[in-house]
């Protein structure tokens, strides 16, 4: 007898495991289940399992839009991690009272395991995009300049806040406060963490929750002259002093 305590489907997602457990539950004689599925050996199983971790949870982010007379809502899936996948391989079920999806069901294997983000309807950041490129200088010794940050937001205007961060503390004792706002009144989006002598973590404030963004660091040397092009834009700062 061989229980199998754990499944995946086409995409390499985990499925709900007691959900899954009675959905694919049946007997095969040996040519049919040497025919339907992989054997590992222990060390195999091991590596396997060790690399299906959050890279085989789906992640989604969603708005939720509110319209009518009568307070109707509606869930409105923005994107999906891994960012390889289809929604269109998916139903989603949304609870309208709690405002929070309850299921995420493949179309051909049921439902799976998956984590959620509702964020907020004025959230203009681009998921999938490439990582965020912030240039900086050493203005000071413990202190760095950003001189320039290129990153993919379809707002207006984008609010950032750079902080230093504090010996003793992590990445959580800077992201408690979801509604904070810049001088301007803006909800504070995207948050640059500094830790020794550079850019440590960026941050990104959905308004349900933070998300870390892949961001590069490319520093520039005292006295150097800097010219920073992208597509047909061409950014001249002249000497880092």
């Amino acid at each position: 007898m061989i229980l199998l305590t754990r499944f995946f489907d086409d995409s390499n997602i985990k499925l709900n495991g007691d959900k899954a457990f009675s959905t694919h539950n049946k007997c095969l004689d040996a040519t049919e289940f040497m025919m339907s599925y992989w054997m590992l050996t222990e060390n195999e199983q091991k590596q396997f399992l060790e690399n299906v971790n959050d890279l085989n949870i789906i992640e989604i982010f969603y708005k939720v839009e509110e319209f009518g007379d009568e307070d109707e809502v509606e869930c409105l899936p923005v994107a999906m991690k891994p960012e390889r996948l289809s929604m269109a391989h998916y139903d989603i079920k949304f609870d309208k009272t709690s405002k929070r999806i309850t299921n995420i069901i493949n179309r051909k294997y049921g439902a799976i395991i998956f984590k959620q983000t509702k964020i907020d309807s004025d959230v203009n950041f681009m998921f999938g995009s490439q990582q965020m490129t912030i240039y900086t200088s050493e203005h000071q010794q413990n202190i760095i300049n950003i001189v320039h940050i290129q990153l993919d937001d379809m707002g207006d205007t984008v609010s950032i806040k750079a902080e230093y961060m504090q010996e003793g503390t992590d990445v959580g004792d800077y992201t408690k406060d979801s509604k904070e706002k810049d001088a301007a009144g803006q909800i504070l989006r995207y948050l640059i963490l500094i830790k020794e002598d550079k850019i440590f973590k960026v941050m990104y404030n959905t308004g349900d929750a933070f998300m870390e963004v892949k961001f590069i660091e490319l520093r520039f040397k005292l006295d150097q002259y800097v010219t920073v092009s992208t597509g047909g834009n061409k950014f001249e700062y002249g000497k880092i002093t």
